[in-house]
């Protein structure tokens, strides 16, 4: 029987990898690595192979192969086909995330024709990139033209994944080896696979705890369910801030009385908290197309809400203390429940509405609980004249039917804006030409 033992191995950065091996007493140099390499190393030219190394790549097998000799004699021995299919789930996730406006990019060291196989098995489009096309000085429109690179050594993912930054894009990079933690470190989403290496893991933002990468499907879709709640938020708290200070001021240096007693503000921002702290479990419907902070449009619409509450609440209070001639508690009473309605309540369905208000995305019924609750305690407390004056039903009835017409008001001029924001964009937007 043959005694084989190994004498040494390397691995080196030139695509393949050595080893001395001691056979009968022979020591043999064996080396494995890219066809191409190899037959170069060999003497051999590559003509001789290709057709076979693309029939088994055609099938998208990775080729290597395997050249062994002794006396510093090298000579070809044969290829070997290793077969890494796609997961039966690979094709729909890629489809899935096309779908949520997310281009899949395939990097990979295998040859182009593998490449180009194995991404035609799971649905990746685009041209693939001839082998080299990856540099430290790769262009952001070279890396935006094509949708599959091959023969890519580690280094080259990092400085993909900063072309395609430099290009304005959100890259999220996904890997598992000790070489793709530059790139995912880099990424502005890092996504190490359940089987990552510690080193891959500690370098991502993001680690996946089962098989596959189905999860970054969930996480895509769960990152803008939040987003789109904190629109909301945002939206709400710039209509409070930029509303309710200058009413309270515009009281007391223009008619010379406190709007609310410090009671009532404290009452106000309680109730308008437990309505607030609901909007983390309102239904929203995300986005299909990656989202992006658009400040100027939520100051906008904040300001516009804003704008129509200030007026509105300056009105009342004129008509309650003035027109109808309630005595100043009386009139602190109508303010803390108009703010509680309109300030308080009205103003959440106004920032959390994306259309008219009354279509879906219904309202989360931890949000209708929330609205109900302060309502009724804000309308309880007035009745019954505890910690303020009382006041009448009809008052009360009042000011809510008010708060009403000032959501339907704030979701025509929200409408409004949205349809003239559109027609200046498209106006603006530059025409093709032929």
């Amino acid at each position: 029987m043959s005694r084989i033992e190994l004498v040494f191995a390397r691995l080196t950065r030139r695509s393949r990898s050595e080893a001395d091996v001691r056979l009968d007493g022979d020591t043999v140099h064996v080396v494995k690595g890219a066809p191409q390499i190899l037959a170069g190393l060999v003497g051999q030219p590559y003509a001789d192979i290709e057709a076979d190394v693309t029939r088994l790549a055609a099938g998208g097998a990775r080729v290597l192969a395997v050249a062994s000799g002794t006396d510093g004699t090298l000579h070809l021995d044969g290829l070997i086909a290793l077969a890494d299919p796609p997961r039966a789930d690979s094709a729909q996730l890629v489809k899935a995330l096309g779908a949520q406006g997310v281009r899949v990019v395939m990097v990979t060291g295998d040859t182009e024709a593998t490449a180009r196989a194995v991404a035609e098995r799971v649905g990746i489009t685009g041209e693939v990139a001839p082998a080299g096309t990856i540099t430290d000085t790769l262009g952001a429109e070279t890396a935006e033209r094509y949708g599959v690179y091959s023969a890519v050594l580690p280094e080259h993912k990092f400085a993909l994944v900063k072309a395609l930054q430099d290009a304005g894009h959100v890259v999220g990079m996904t890997g598992d080896g000790v070489n793709d933690a530059p790139a995912l470190g880099q990424a502005d989403i890092g996504v190490a696979v359940a089987s990552a290496t510690d080193v891959a893991k500690a370098s991502a933002s993001l680690v996946l705890t089962k098989a596959g990468l189905g999860e970054i499907l969930m996480a895509i879709k769960g990152s803008r369910n939040i987003y789109q709640r904190m629109q909301t938020w945002t939206t709400a708290m710039i209509t409070r801030k930029a509303a309710i200070p200058p009413f309270l001021a515009l009281v007391l240096l223009v008619w010379g009385t406190f709007a609310l007693t410090p009671l009532l503000i404290v009452l106000f921002m309680l109730l308008g908290d437990i309505a607030t702290f609901a909007l983390s479990k309102d239904n929203v419907v995300p986005s299909t197309r990656p989202d992006r902070w658009v400040v100027r449009s939520l100051v906008t619409t904040g300001l516009g809400f804003a704008t129509l509450l200030f007026a509105a609440s300056g009105a009342i209070f004129w008509v309650a203390r003035y027109g109808f001639g309630l005595s100043v508690a009386q009139t602190q009473t109508a303010a803390y429940l108009w703010l509680v309605f309109a300030g308080g309540q009205t103003a959440l369905y106004l920032a959390r509405a994306r259309g008219v208000f009354w279509a879906k995305p219904f309202p989360g019924k931890w949000l209708l609980w929330a609205s109900a609750f302060d309502i009724a305690v804000a309308v309880g407390m007035a009745n019954q004249g505890w910690l303020m004056h009382p006041l009448s039903v009809t008052w009360m009835a009042s000011l809510l039917g008010v708060a009403i017409a000032y959501l339907v008001v704030g979701n025509t001029f929200r409408l409004v804006a949205a349809a003239m924001i559109r027609r200046v964009g498209s106006a603006r937007a530059p025409r093709s030409t032929s």
